[in-house]
Protein backbone atom coordinates (compact mmCIF):
# COMPACT_ATOMS: atom_id res chain seq x y z
CA UNK A 1 0.00 0.00 0.00
CA UNK A 2 2.05 2.94 -1.26
CA UNK A 3 1.02 6.53 -0.81
CA UNK A 4 0.57 8.57 -3.93
CA UNK A 5 1.77 12.16 -3.84
CA UNK A 6 0.38 14.29 -6.64
CA UNK A 7 1.96 17.62 -5.68
CA UNK A 8 4.65 18.81 -3.36
CA UNK A 9 4.40 22.39 -2.07
CA UNK A 10 7.70 24.25 -2.01
CA UNK A 11 9.25 27.69 -2.18
CA UNK A 12 12.63 28.94 -3.40
CA UNK A 13 13.81 29.03 0.22
CA UNK A 14 13.56 25.21 0.37
CA UNK A 15 16.30 24.75 -2.24
CA UNK A 16 19.91 25.73 -2.78
CA UNK A 17 20.68 26.30 -6.47
CA UNK A 18 24.27 26.33 -7.70
CA UNK A 19 25.36 26.96 -11.29
CA UNK A 20 28.70 25.65 -12.53
CA UNK A 21 30.66 25.00 -15.71
CA UNK A 22 30.69 21.54 -17.21
CA UNK A 23 33.80 19.45 -17.69
CA UNK A 24 34.84 16.89 -20.24
CA UNK A 25 34.17 16.83 -23.97
CA UNK A 26 32.21 19.68 -25.49
CA UNK A 27 34.79 22.25 -26.28
CA UNK A 28 35.28 25.77 -25.10
CA UNK A 29 31.57 26.52 -24.76
CA UNK A 30 31.01 23.68 -22.27
CA UNK A 31 34.04 24.65 -20.19
CA UNK A 32 33.32 28.39 -20.25
CA UNK A 33 29.54 28.77 -19.85
CA UNK A 34 27.87 27.99 -16.51
CA UNK A 35 24.94 25.99 -17.85
CA UNK A 36 25.11 23.08 -15.38
CA UNK A 37 23.05 23.20 -12.21
CA UNK A 38 23.05 21.47 -8.83
CA UNK A 39 19.81 21.71 -6.83
CA UNK A 40 19.82 20.72 -3.16
CA UNK A 41 16.72 20.30 -1.01
CA UNK A 42 17.94 21.93 2.19
CA UNK A 43 15.75 20.05 4.68
CA UNK A 44 16.61 16.56 3.44
CA UNK A 45 20.03 17.21 1.87
CA UNK A 46 18.99 15.39 -1.31
CA UNK A 47 20.78 16.69 -4.41
CA UNK A 48 20.24 16.43 -8.18
CA UNK A 49 22.34 17.80 -11.01
CA UNK A 50 21.53 18.74 -14.59
CA UNK A 51 24.39 18.90 -17.08
CA UNK A 52 23.31 16.87 -20.11
CA UNK A 53 22.23 19.78 -22.29
CA UNK A 54 23.74 23.10 -23.42
CA UNK A 55 20.69 25.02 -22.29
CA UNK A 56 20.44 26.31 -18.71
CA UNK A 57 16.65 26.04 -18.74
CA UNK A 58 16.69 22.41 -19.92
CA UNK A 59 19.35 21.44 -17.39
CA UNK A 60 17.38 23.15 -14.61
CA UNK A 61 14.17 21.37 -15.64
CA UNK A 62 15.92 17.98 -15.83
CA UNK A 63 17.59 18.47 -12.45
CA UNK A 64 14.35 19.55 -10.82
CA UNK A 65 12.48 16.53 -12.24
CA UNK A 66 15.24 14.20 -10.99
CA UNK A 67 15.11 15.86 -7.57
CA UNK A 68 11.35 15.33 -7.43
CA UNK A 69 11.80 11.60 -8.05
CA UNK A 70 14.47 11.40 -5.36
CA UNK A 71 12.39 13.40 -2.87
CA UNK A 72 9.23 11.32 -3.21
CA UNK A 73 10.37 8.49 -0.87
CA UNK A 74 11.63 11.05 1.66
CA UNK A 75 8.29 12.91 1.61
CA UNK A 76 6.38 9.65 2.02
CA UNK A 77 8.54 8.77 5.02
CA UNK A 78 7.84 12.18 6.55
CA UNK A 79 4.10 11.77 6.05
CA UNK A 80 4.13 8.33 7.65
CA UNK A 81 6.25 9.61 10.53
CA UNK A 82 3.81 12.46 11.17
CA UNK A 83 0.67 10.31 10.84
CA UNK A 84 -1.74 10.86 13.72
CA UNK A 85 -1.68 8.28 16.47
CA UNK A 86 -5.45 7.87 16.25
CA UNK A 87 -5.06 5.82 13.06
CA UNK A 88 -3.34 3.11 15.05
CA UNK A 89 -5.80 0.77 16.76
CA UNK A 90 -4.34 -0.24 20.08
CA UNK A 91 -7.45 -0.42 22.21
CA UNK A 92 -9.17 -3.60 23.34
CA UNK A 93 -12.56 -3.79 21.70
CA UNK A 94 -14.18 -6.72 23.50
CA UNK A 95 -13.31 -9.18 26.22
CA UNK A 96 -14.57 -12.74 25.89
CA UNK A 97 -14.46 -14.32 29.37
CA UNK A 98 -15.96 -17.78 29.04
CA UNK A 99 -15.09 -18.83 32.60
CA UNK A 100 -17.45 -16.16 33.98
CA UNK A 101 -19.89 -16.55 31.04
CA UNK A 102 -19.62 -12.91 29.92
CA UNK A 103 -18.69 -10.87 26.87
CA UNK A 104 -18.03 -7.15 27.43
CA UNK A 105 -17.73 -4.40 24.84
CA UNK A 106 -15.26 -1.87 26.30
CA UNK A 107 -16.50 1.24 24.53
CA UNK A 108 -20.21 0.86 25.25
CA UNK A 109 -19.72 -1.20 28.46
CA UNK A 110 -22.49 -3.47 27.18
CA UNK A 111 -22.40 -7.02 28.56
CA UNK A 112 -24.05 -10.19 27.40
CA UNK A 113 -23.76 -13.78 28.50
CA UNK A 114 -21.17 -15.72 26.53
CA UNK A 115 -23.66 -18.55 26.14
CA UNK A 116 -26.04 -16.12 24.37
CA UNK A 117 -23.35 -14.79 22.03
CA UNK A 118 -24.88 -16.43 18.93
CA UNK A 119 -28.31 -14.94 19.64
CA UNK A 120 -27.36 -11.49 20.95
CA UNK A 121 -24.22 -10.60 18.99
CA UNK A 122 -26.19 -8.03 16.98
CA UNK A 123 -27.12 -6.27 20.22
CA UNK A 124 -23.44 -6.08 21.14
CA UNK A 125 -22.53 -4.57 17.76
CA UNK A 126 -25.46 -2.13 17.88
CA UNK A 127 -24.42 -0.95 21.35
CA UNK A 128 -20.89 -0.29 20.08
CA UNK A 129 -22.19 1.58 17.01
CA UNK A 130 -24.40 3.77 19.24
CA UNK A 131 -21.44 4.51 21.53
CA UNK A 132 -19.29 5.55 18.55
CA UNK A 133 -22.06 7.80 17.21
CA UNK A 134 -22.44 9.31 20.67
CA UNK A 135 -18.71 10.08 20.79
CA UNK A 136 -18.81 11.72 17.36
CA UNK A 137 -21.76 13.89 18.34
CA UNK A 138 -20.07 14.89 21.61
CA UNK A 139 -16.82 15.81 19.84
CA UNK A 140 -18.70 17.87 17.22
CA UNK A 141 -20.21 20.14 19.90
Amino acid sequence: MGMRIERFCYTKKDFKIEWFSGTGPGGQNRNKVQACVRITHILSGITATGQRDRSRATNFRNAFNDLGLKLKPWIEAQLLKDAPERNKVTETIRTYHYADNRVTDHLSRYRIAASDLDKKFCELVDARRDAIIGQLIASAK
